[in-house]
């Protein structure tokens, strides 16, 4: 009979520690569940604020990517309408030298022209005078 009851006491002993250990299994589970889902709100969480931080960083980057590019926008206007301006004044400056010289040379012409004309009424002066008798010939 204590065989007996030593078997019972270790039958029962050994049902309890199941019983234990199957509740302590079904306090690990649970356990387990909510520490996956507070680490998958965490992640999630996280993500969501990774993607705003990096959405945010981008915006940021592209304002200063369309500022320097407007900057450089400016910039090479400035310096084309300087070119521009310095073009304009080279063409302006060879127009009035190329002017110039046409009128030189004009006023040349005109005055060589003007030689020859005067050359040749003396000339025909002469002629008319030398015609009439009157040689009377002056340069």
């Amino acid at each position: 009979m204590i065989d007996e009851h030593r078997r019972r006491s270790e039958d029962l002993t050994q049902e309890l520690l199941h019983r234990h250990e199957k509740e302590l299994r079904k306090q690990r589970d649970a356990m387990t569940k909510v520490h996956q889902m507070e680490q998958e709100t965490v992640v999630k969480e996280l993500t969501e604020a990774l993607s705003f931080g990096i959405r945010s960083a981008l915006e940021e980057h592209t304002k200063i990517l369309r500022g320097n590019t407007n900057e450089k926008i400016k910039r090479l206007k400035i310096e084309s309408d300087h070119q521009s301006s310095n073009a304009i004044q080279e063409l302006t400056n060879k127009l009035a030298s190329e002017s110039d010289h046409a009128v030189k040379h004009l006023r040349d012409a005109s005055f060589a022209e003007l030689d020859v004309q005067q050359s040749r009424l003396r000339g025909e002066m002469a002629a008319e005078h030398a015609s009439k008798g009157k040689i009377n010939v002056t340069f």
